[in-house]
């Protein structure tokens, strides 16, 4: 009996000396979606989260509200970027890969038209800036610059299902103004 409370007493101290927390399961290469989805988000420090999980490049790239109760936090995992739908409780509920990016083809976040009117809700965008675009990535766009550039893929968030919809780029098009990323952002 003795050995059996120096063995709980024993795991007991490992368990919290261990902390486990939804990224400890990645690896590069994995399902990584797949591995998220109903996971709680883990809290704490950012710098120590992303020191924990160095293996797989961990890093915040910030986050934004999307109502009361859920917010989109995005990551970099394994040299790639995912926005990660958080609701209720921190759980996260959807996962988008979101595709490579760079300044011809840059990631957008807001108010895109089409047919030459403004959407009611935010879009989250791939453009194509691969026309006309400055190579040059000391130089910036103007946030007030008006030049409108069309989407190569799209999203936009189903709030009441906490999912991402993927939304046709047909005629879609979105200020370059948008652009949310350093390597095309303005």
């Amino acid at each position: 009996m003795k050995t059996l409370g120096v063995v709980m007493l024993f795991l007991l101290f490992c368990g919290s000396a261990q902390a486990h927390d939804a990224f400890d399961a990645i690896t590069c290469g994995a399902d990584i979606p797949k591995l998220l989805i109903g996971k709680t988000m883990p809290g704490g420090k950012v710098i120590a989260l992303e020191a924990r999980h160095k293996a797989i490049a961990l890093a915040d790239l910030g986050a934004e509200e999307i109502s009361d109760g859920l917010q989109m936090v995005e990551w970099r995992i394994c040299a790639k970027d995912y926005n990660i739908l958080v609701g209720r409780r921190d759980v996260m509920r959807d996962v988008l890969p979101f595709p490579d990016h760079s300044r011809a083809t840059p990631e957008f976040a807001g108010i895109c038209q089409v047919g030459g009117k403004d959407m009611a809700e935010p879009v989250y965008a791939l453009l194509d800036n691969k026309t006309g675009f400055d190579t040059n990535a000391a130089h910036h766009y103007s946030p007030s610059g008006n030049t409108m550039l069309p989407a190569l893929s799209a999203w936009q968030i189903d709030e009441k299902r906490a999912k991402f919809r993927k939304i046709s780029v047909d005629g879609l098009r979105c200020p370059r103004s948008g652009i949310n990323t350093l390597d095309g952002g303005p």
